[in-house]
């Protein structure tokens, strides 16, 4: 898997799994979202679980099924704050720093949008 950014979509795996969910959404995808969030401390895949939370984002701001949403934006707010506080995973990256701001903006996102719920 190659990174070219900070991003959460900016890896070849992060764009594998949005491609694969985005093009139905049925249980399976949601198993997918499922399976790839429930691997944030597995090292290797802290993209795709911070990919999938970010998908589940992108889903919501599409006003996708509020009520069950909400419960998966939680899960994705959790993702994600679990790959800011670990330092291990932030350290992969070649500039630290960056990577953090990114991951913030993303909770800033993810928690906007858990408020207007």
């Amino acid at each position: 898997m190659g990174a070219w950014g900070y991003g959460a979509f900016d890896n070849d795996g992060a764009l594998d799994l949005r491609d694969d969910v985005m093009l139905d959404i049925s249980k399976s995808s949601w198993k997918k979202l499922e399976k790839a969030m429930g691997r944030v401390n597995d090292t290797g895949w802290e993209g795709e679980a911070r990919a999938a939370a970010n998908m589940i984002l992108s889903i919501a701001n599409l006003g996708y099924g509020k009520r069950e949403l909400k419960k998966k934006l939680r899960e994705s707010e959790q993702i994600l704050q679990t790959l800011l506080d670990n330092e291990e995973y932030i350290e992969t990256w070649r500039e630290p720093k960056k990577a953090k701001t990114e991951l913030r903006k993303e909770l800033r996102k993810i928690r906007k949008v858990i408020d207007s719920y």
